[in-house]
């Protein structure tokens, strides 16, 4: 029983490392795009 718990405890924790990492990996960019569109907005106006 115990090793079923820790089993699936393991699975779910490393999906949530993997998952946790690219949610990471995709908000950067989104700041970094967003910071980007700003400026070029802004001196293009």
């Amino acid at each position: 029983m115990l090793f079923v718990i820790g089993h699936w405890s393991l699975v779910i924790g490393h999906w949530s490392l993997v998952i946790g990492h690219w949610s990471l990996v995709i908000g950067h960019w989104s700041l970094v795009i967003g910071h980007w569109s700003l400026v070029i907005g802004h001196w293009s106006l």
